[in-house]
């Protein structure tokens, strides 16, 4: 089980770039100014 939580944490990073990406593209230096 404890192997599972870093595939959690990895995979809501994924999710939360993906939507940032989904909603306005940009560059990803913006992105990091965000």
């Amino acid at each position: 089980m404890a192997k599972e939580k870093p595939d959690l944490v990895y995979g809501t990073l994924d999710m939360l770039i993906l939507k940032a990406l989904q909603h306005d593209p940009r560059h990803g230096l913006e992105i990091a100014d965000r």
